[in-house]
């Protein structure tokens, strides 16, 4: 759609920095919203006695949310383009449905934030998990943290040129709506039961998978002539961004004790959508610079970034699978050698195992470090 606004020279410079003190204000909320909302879901699922929940069932009816209302607010869109501003309908109802949603986070007291019943654990003894796995897990941390602003600079530099790479080759407001939320469909299905596949899968081959698909999709948008041909390359999203953050989140949640574990979730909100999303960016506008002929050079973006991410992936794979995990793997065999008169002076039966459903037993949790 057109700009109606008809003044330009020195208003236009205002109007841009204007427009760009108001976003970066309101842009911290979202992106602090997403750290709390990852952290209480982390929180809410916690184990218990009674067991405990799956994180990417909570995650999938957002990506739910998000499948329904982006076509719907395109299709919307074409039917009041002549009623208001342009794009109005989307901010309004952006609007009206954060305020539904702090209203539901104030209003919802029976949410189970509390601590773990065996958050006693942590308190004392051998069996917790000390301040000192920070350090020992620090180049672990270190190196997801770096593979998630990579991939925030990916997101980013597709994220925001394909809505108007997609207007110039033809496509209207239903048409970006379902190309920029169609691979929430699939990731709904996913992240039901992303647990069980992030256990099966580890957390180093899907983030490999998640470049692997970030160099199909900017390959696929490099050669799409139709709006509709995006629909492939789009619905591919569930791996780069739904698959992707609940594996991240997952991962972050075994990597830090249980007190770091808000800011713990906010590292990857401020590597992803904080500065891998700015790098990305300003990244795509430099090469777009200059260029008379924008389909061309958005082409010629998605080109170099393909490119970039098959470098980030070997280099991530032979990294990890080189260096962090076998040191990892060796800190974390190390850990588990407890003399079995620990566990035996806490239950004179010897029978009380923590060890095994906490740390690195052979149950449901495998490798994982609680």
């Amino acid at each position: 759609m057109e700009s109606r606004c008809q003044y330009t020279g020195v208003w236009t410079e205002a109007a841009f920095w204007m427009y760009l003190f108001v976003r970066s204000v309101a842009d911290i909320f979202p992106t602090t919203a997403v750290a709390l909302i990852d952290a209480a879901v982390v929180i809410a699922t916690r184990e218990t006695s009674c067991g405990r929940g799956d994180v990417g069932r909570q995650l999938a009816f957002g990506s739910l949310g998000f499948a329904l209302l982006g076509p719907l607010t395109g299709y919307l869109s074409t039917l009041t383009s002549n009623i208001g501003p342009a794009y109005w309908l989307p901010f309004v109802l952006h609007a009206v449905l954060m305020i539904l949603a702090a209203i539901i986070a104030l209003s919802a007291d029976g949410m189970p934030l509390s601590p773990p019943e065996w958050w006693w654990h942590t308190r004392s003894g051998m069996l917790a998990l000390p301040m000192s796995a920070v350090k020992r897990y620090s180049s672990e941390t270190v190196a997801l943290i770096f593979v998630l602003l990579v991939m925030g600079t990916f997101w980013s530099a597709m994220d925001s040129y394909l809505p108007l790479h997609l207007q110039i080759l033809g496509g209207d407001e239903l048409s970006i709506g379902v190309a920029m939320t169609v691979g929430a469909i699939p990731a709904f299905l996913f992240l039901w039961k992303s647990e069980h596949l992030v256990d099966y899968c580890g957390h180093s081959n899907l983030l490999i998978t998640a470049f692997t698909m970030y160099i199909i999709r900017f390959t696929g948008l490099s050669l799409v002539s139709d709006p509709w041909w995006s629909l492939i390359s789009e619905a591919l999203e569930v791996f780069t961004l739904g698959i992707m953050w609940v594996t991240t989140i997952l991962y972050l949640r075994h990597l830090v004790p249980r007190h770091l574990t808000v800011t713990a979730q906010a590292w990857p909100v401020i590597a992803h959508f904080c500065i891998g999303r700015c790098l990305g960016s300003v990244i795509g506008a430099y090469i777009n610079l200059g260029d008379e002929d924008i389909v061309q050079s958005l082409r010629f973006v998605f080109r170099c970034m393909a490119v970039a991410a098959a470098i980030v992936a070997s280099l991530y794979f032979v990294l990890y699978h080189g260096i962090l995990k076998p040191r990892c793997h060796a800190h974390t065999i190390q850990s588990s050698r407890q003399p079995s008169t620990i566990v035996q002076a806490m239950n004179g039966n010897g029978n009380y195992a923590p060890l095994r459903v906490y740390h690195n037993g052979m149950g449901r949790k495998g490798q994982f470090r609680y």
